[in-house]
């Protein structure tokens, strides 16, 4: 095999690796489970799961975003009701923005509840994928706030 064929199968081999990368990232970079609760419920479990939670808050009131949308006419598809519930740990919040103000943009975190074919879940961001280009302080950070919220999480869908 000569050096040109080497060199087109390392990079055929570079540019599968990176697509399958990517599409990975995509499938997981949202969380869903599946609430064995109604609606109501969950929003509730999930309202009393962060009041009890050490230092998290529901610093912003939840928004029935599929009501919303309902108003201007744009009703989701497949999708009976969803709302937003916004989660923050002051403490962690502090840390974060005083250290770079700039990662505001991605607090509080948001997390979904939503509702198709009769089916309750609880949607969010998965922090572990999204703590991964970062290092330093905000890596320290996004282990804390993971260690957290998949313990939350847990207790709110099972």
């Amino acid at each position: 095999m000569n050096i040109i064929n080497l060199i087109i199968l390392f990079i055929a081999g570079a540019f599968s690796t990176l697509y399958y990368i990517i599409t990975t990232a995509r499938k997981s970079f949202v969380t869903e489970q599946e609430s064995k609760y109604d609606f109501d419920e969950t929003v509730e479990r999930v309202k009393k799961v962060i009041n009890d939670s050490n230092g998290w808050v529901l610093p912003i009131p939840s928004w029935q975003f599929s009501q919303a949308m309902e108003k201007k006419g744009k009703a989701f598809r497949g999708i009976e009701r969803l709302d937003i519930l916004f989660i923050c740990n002051a403490e962690y919040a502090q840390e974060m923005v005083s250290n770079r103000p700039s990662m505001a943009a991605l607090m509080p975190c948001g997390w979904a509840i939503y509702q198709k074919n009769g089916k309750v879940f609880l949607g969010a961001l998965n922090v572990k994928l999204l703590s991964m280009p970062f290092s330093g302080l905000e890596k320290e950070i996004f282990k804390k706030v993971e260690k957290d919220v998949v313990k939350m999480q847990k207790s709110i869908v099972d």
